[in-house]
């Protein structure tokens, strides 16, 4: 592989690329401002990065073949990497070096691998069910000891996710529910998550993070810490799951996500994705394994080989930080935690104005990103 074309990336996934020889095309969309990367790599514009008629398009009109064995597009989120995939094929670039569209929506698509979990994934599942009203959301809540989950069906994240117990949750929320959407058994435990890199369906098990999740619904993810705090036999399941998991939708290659609940000490699955986890959890790989997530895919798509993953003695963990109580200006509050021990970044999201009660993700206001040595 010499040339990527990079569908609007962090700067870090350009120095990773760059770093390993691979000549670097970045693709953003038009009215996206991309002066932070014009330094670091060639900017093409295109009208809508999430077409991929218009990406290839833009590819064939800079020169690229069809055919072409050298040259790749990369997504590196849920809907960017299905673009890819769409492009790659297309143009029937290095069939090796990408993920099958199949393989990426089968993961994309909650509902779809719930089902196809059914004939050699059962252990790592629970009951579930597509609601198309609120009589089959009540059945479900009804049978369920636990209580249920209540998900879009093909989206990812805490966006518009509900856990539910009780009649008057459901009353609560029960007019803000947009059908279909999957109703799922409310596992109970601790989340975590399976990092993981593919080459030719061969899956390198690199990190188990370990999760911590709050916000307004207590389902929105507000620490990331790694390695997680496990028994050996512990890590080992969840490895053995994820692993069961990419081989059931076909995945060969590429970075992978993959969240669980252990139950009891067993795995049962949240959610999966053909990309790397979001919140930092590709840079605090670094730290923990010795090389981040983009290091390691550029590594894999030049010369087709997994980097060692190093027992470093490192504990990595992003926190974000509700600010709606905090009395300080943004720089004083930066101040104050580089006075904290092992901080190495720290990050405010929203502006002031904006800091409002955290439901989903994107509500969240800062971050601190901490790094201890247990040597």
């Amino acid at each position: 592989m010499k040339k990527i074309y990079v569908i609007n990336p962090r700067p870090v996934v350009i120095d990773a690329a760059c770093d390993n020889g691979l000549i670097v095309t970045v693709l953003v969309d038009n009215d996206t401002s991309a002066n932070e990367l014009e330094e670091k790599a060639r900017i093409l514009k295109v009208a809508n990065c999430s077409d991929p008629i218009l990406i290839i398009d833009t590819m064939l009109k800079d020169g690229v073949n069809f055919g072409d064995l050298e040259t790749i597009c990369l997504g590196l989120g849920d809907l960017s990497s299905e673009v890819a995939s769409m492009v790659n094929a297309s143009l029937c670039l290095s069939t090796s070096k990408f993920a099958t569209f199949q393989s990426l929506e089968m993961m994309r698509n909650k509902l779809m691998l719930r089902e196809a979990m059914g004939k050699t994934c059962a252990q790592y599942s629970g009951e579930f069910c597509k609601a198309y009203d609120a009589s089959d959301v009540l059945n479900m809540l009804s049978s369920s000891s636990s209580g249920i989950i209540i998900k879009p069906i093909d989206s990812s994240g805490s966006k518009n996710v509900h856990s539910v117990v009780s009649i008057e949750q459901w009353d609560d929320i029960s007019s803000s529910i947009k059908y279909p959407v999957l109703v799922e058994e409310r596992f109970i435990g601790r989340e975590y998550s399976v990092e993981s890199i593919s080459i030719d369906g061969k899956h390198q098990n690199l990190m188990v993070t370990q999760k911590t999740l709050g916000g307004e619904t207590g389902l929105v993810e507000v620490a990331q810490l790694q390695p997680a705090s496990l028994s050996e036999s512990e890590r080992q399941g969840l490895f053995t799951a994820a692993q069961a998991i990419l081989d059931l939708v076909g995945y060969r290659f590429g970075l992978s996500h993959i969240e669980f609940i252990l139950q009891q000490g067993k795995p049962k699955l949240v959610e999966a994705h053909g990309r790397v986890g979001g919140d930092r959890i590709a840079d605090l790989l670094k730290y923990s394994t010795g090389a981040s997530a983009f290091e390691r895919l550029m590594v894999a798509l030049k010369k087709g080989i997994h980097l060692p993953v190093k027992e470093t003695k490192i504990r990595a963990c992003i926190e974000y930080i509700d600010l709606r109580n905090c009395l300080q200006s943004d720089e004083q509050w930066h101040e104050r935690m580089w006075e904290c021990e092992d901080v190495v970044e720290t990050m405010i999201l929203k502006p002031q104005e904006e800091r409002l009660k955290i439901e989903k993700s994107s509500d969240r206001h800062a971050y601190v990103i901490k790094v201890t040595s247990e040597e």
